[in-house]
């Protein structure tokens, strides 16, 4: 194998190696205030709230004179081919589009983990029966969402606390955790929605012009 191979094959290494290692968002949730921030390898990211900048001063714009220039022409309708389908067209088109939009979409989320999942819930109401109901309905809420939330994507709950509290006034919670994505797998569904789209456009063109040779 000659230096070429050799380099080239390194290559693919440290760019498969970089598709893999996934991004993580962490979020937090605590006291009415939420950070999120985004990390991958070495790189962070604060994303909420965003970090102060300091304004730079306006530069004056210059205006520009617009020079004559005879008869404007008319700007085609970017939109003419879609608008040109009826309702029936689009009830035909619709659900096969949306169900095959759902695949990638449905394969990225089994490969989204949430890690280190935290919730933690004290529980208050106007009195102890209040407190009571309120408690329940919490819990019971709370179930359904981590058991519909675990057949999605890949849940790892590290606390879930939720827990009456008879002496407050209002309930209060924090949450935190991390979302972990795979960038390959991000990029092999945005390659495939651009696939689906694209089909989709050319059916519909293709059918905008049979109603327009019909006619």
């Amino acid at each position: 194998m000659n230096l070429l191979g050799v380099i080239l094959l390194v290559l693919l290494g440290v760019l498969l190696l970089l598709l893999l290692w996934p991004a993580v968002a962490r979020f937090s949730v605590a006291g009415g205030q939420a950070e999120v921030s985004l990390r991958y390898l070495f790189l962070k990211k604060q994303l909420y709230p965003r970090p102060e900048q300091a304004e730079k001063p306006a530069k004056p714009k210059k205006k520009k004179k617009k020079e004559p220039t005879g008869e404007e022409k008319e700007k085609p309708d970017r939109l003419a081919v879609f608008k040109s389908l009826s309702v029936s067209d689009w009830l035909e088109i619709g659900p096969d589009l949306i169900a095959k939009c759902l695949r990638p979409v449905r394969a990225l989320l089994r490969r989204t983990t949430l890690a280190r999942f935290s919730l933690c819930v004290l529980v208050s109401g106007a009195d102890a029966e209040a407190t009571a109901v309120a408690f329940g309905r919490w819990q019971a809420a709370v179930c359904n969402a981590v058991a519909v939330l675990d057949r999605i994507i890949r849940l790892r709950a590290q606390r879930i606390d939720i827990t009456p509290d008879f002496c407050g006034e209002t309930t209060r919670f924090e949450t935190s955790g991390e979302v972990w994505l795979c960038p390959l797998a991000v990029l092999a569904a945005a390659l495939n929605l651009a696939v689906i789209a694209l089909c989709a456009y050319l059916k519909i063109r293709k059918i905008s012009k049979q109603k327009a040779n019909a006619c």
